[in-house]
């Protein structure tokens, strides 16, 4: 569960990679000098993302991932209420790559993820550092 994950602390971390996997899950990452950070998660297996404190990121990359058969969360608005929890997390980041694949759709318009694209547009659009980003939504978008 999310309260069992792992704490990341490296006070003069520079850079960090996260993969979250059936079994592993990361609750909180402290690392005020961090400059980049890649994180990649299976919604599928995975139900709250860490809470972050990254005052000096620079550059981020997150994939996150939709499985089939996600579940509950998925279904109901996991994507809305912790997805956006995330990235304020990441608020102080310049530039920004963000990738939501959605194994799930089988038409255009039809992905969970892409339901929920106005609340990410929205809460990236408050970042006051981003100089560049990028959002992708596959395959439907």
């Amino acid at each position: 569960s999310f309260s069992d994950g792992f704490k990341v602390t490296g006070l003069q971390l520079l850079r960090l990679e996260i993969r979250n996997s059936r079994g592993f899950s990361v609750s909180q990452v402290l690392a005020p000098k961090l400059e980049s950070f890649c994180f990649t998660t299976h919604v599928s297996h995975i139900v709250e993302l860490p809470e972050l404190n990254l005052p000096s990121l620079d550059r981020a990359t997150v994939l996150m991932v939709s499985y089939p058969y996600a579940g509950l969360y998925n279904e109901l608005g996991w994507c809305s209420r912790v997805a956006v929890k995330f990235l304020q997390g990441l608020r102080n980041v310049k530039s920004l790559d963000l990738y939501f694949e959605d194994v799930n759709c089988t038409k255009k318009g039809g992905g969970s993820f892409t339901r929920i694209k106005p609340m990410i547009e929205n809460e990236i659009s408050r970042f006051t550092r981003l100089k560049t980003s990028r959002i992708r939504y596959y395959p439907c978008d």
